[in-house]
């Protein structure tokens, strides 16, 4: 065959110049056959069965006419002649159209993203990426996802592309941020709509080490709703650390009895339970809206949530905070114990503030900037940190202590320096996952 068709292919594929779409020397024969492969069969059927030799009988070649008969399990219709030599309802092709000669993109055969299913809650914005075969970049920016159809789908083209069956890769061996990130185990069970994928990084509590859990993906043709964040992450994180500054270390939430015998962690504010008030009689203070409260007033008692360490990442708004924290649980810590459908800040799953720092393969920590920590857990004066600011009269109405957050974060020794964490003059630097911090740890003078 390439004695006359291809001389630069051992498949004689031919090889001329491609003068432009439907054009006397129209060419896109080197787009079909790969890497040399004779897949003639699939449009020449009546000339050749093997793609290397004539068929048996035929009459159709060097009969000075270009036929074209789909064949080889390929289907499609033609219109030939110089200025169409279209094709429609190809098989390969998604049962689109192309002309011959053209230069096609994704959005030639099937849309990009396709307009199934939750193709477009992964691609938000298809500007974002670029436009190849089994590209597994994750290009996200602030308000869109954007991950590489490669994520997903193979990125071996000459092998997948193109073969009549919509094939799904969770292999980690196809590389990129998140997908590298998988098990060997990642699989998918279900077909079309029903798909659900599992032991995907992408549907994981993105911890380290041995901490790292996977969620099965929701179905295909079924949105994820409720309490996304605790969906994946546990909300807060709780499982248990592996130990303190290492790959699944945690220290979200904390229910061992070491920790004074409390539920500790970073959870709701500092101190924001069994805090007295100083007038006699009174009791504690309640979680509420009030002058003198432990929690839910602004002015005096900052609320803890997730935007304190991961600022500009989740969304520190009253309409879309997370309030669906230790959610189905007797925890004292569980929002849903106050917060209900009415309240001001309503019973709510939070939203993302900026998605290109989620779902991309790291765990961003940014403490919140100009962040002033306020607190009714007031302590006397003679304990009361410098850095520490007294507003009003220790213990009485509508004071309160407060000071600059300032926070530092090390990656690499996963310790912070925050104005939560000071003992007096000197800053004491927790190690994250360390379970056996305590009162005494940062409150030296009790």
């Amino acid at each position: 065959c390439n004695g006359c068709h291809g001389t630069s292919n051992t498949a004689g594929t031919p090889d001329y110049a491609n003068a432009g779409a439907g054009v006397a020397n129209a060419n896109s024969h080197t787009k079909h056959t790969g890497a040399g492969t004779p897949t003639c069969v699939y449009c020449h059927s009546t000339t050749t069965t093997s793609g290397t030799t004539i068929a048996s009988g035929s009459t159709v070649h060097t009969d000075n006419a270009l036929t074209v008969v789909q064949g080889g399990g390929k289907t499609f219709g033609w219109v030939g002649g110089v200025g169409f030599k279209n094709c429609s309802n190809i098989s390969c092709h998604y049962n689109g159209a192309a002309q011959w000669g053209a230069t096609l993109n994704c959005s030639s055969c099937h849309a990009f993203p396709p307009a199934t299913n939750a193709h477009a809650a992964h691609i938000q914005n298809s500007a974002l990426l670029t436009t190849a075969y089994g590209n597994t970049e994750v290009a996200s920016n602030g308000a869109n996802y954007a991950f590489g159809c490669g994520n997903c789908h193979p990125i071996n083209q000459s092998t997948y592309h193109a073969n009549g069956a919509v094939d799904i890769s969770l292999d980690p061996a196809d590389g990129g941020a998140l997908k590298s990130k998988n098990p060997v185990g990642a699989n998918r069970t279900g077909t079309g709509g029903a798909t659900v994928c599992s032991l995907i990084y992408c549907h994981s509590n993105g911890a380290g080490g041995v901490a790292l859990t996977h969620m099965p993906s929701p179905a295909w043709n079924t949105p994820l709703t409720g309490n996304k964040c605790g969906y994946c992450h546990g909300n807060p994180p709780q499982y248990a650390s592996v130990g303190a500054g290492v790959a699944g270390a945690n220290s979200h939430y904390n229910a061992t009895p070491n920790f004074m015998g409390k539920e500790g962690g970073h959870m709701i504010t500092i101190h924001s339970d069994n805090i007295y008030d100083r007038v006699a009689g009174t009791g504690r203070l309640t979680a509420n809206t009030t002058t003198d409260s432990s929690h839910g007033n602004n002015a005096v008692a900052t609320t803890m949530s997730c935007n304190v360490c991961h600022s500009g990442i989740v969304s520190a708004t009253t309409t879309t905070i997370d309030t669906y924290s230790m959610n189905g649980t007797a925890s004292s810590f569980r929002c849903g114990a106050c917060h209900t459908a009415v309240t001001t800040t309503k019973l709510q799953a939070g939203a993302i503030a900026d998605k290109s720092l989620h779902v991309n393969g790291s765990a961003n920590v940014v403490f919140e900037a100009a962040l002033t920590m306020k607190s009714k857990a007031q302590l006397r004066d003679a304990s009361k940190p410098a850095t520490w600011t007294r507003n009003g009269t220790y213990g009485l109405t509508g004071s309160y202590d407060s000071a600059a957050l300032n926070g530092t974060w090390n990656a690499g020794t996963k310790t912070c320096t925050t104005a939560c964490h000071n003992a007096g003059s000197v800053a004491v630097t927790p190690t994250w996952g360390d379970t056996t911090v305590t009162c005494y740890s940062c409150h030296t003078s009790l």
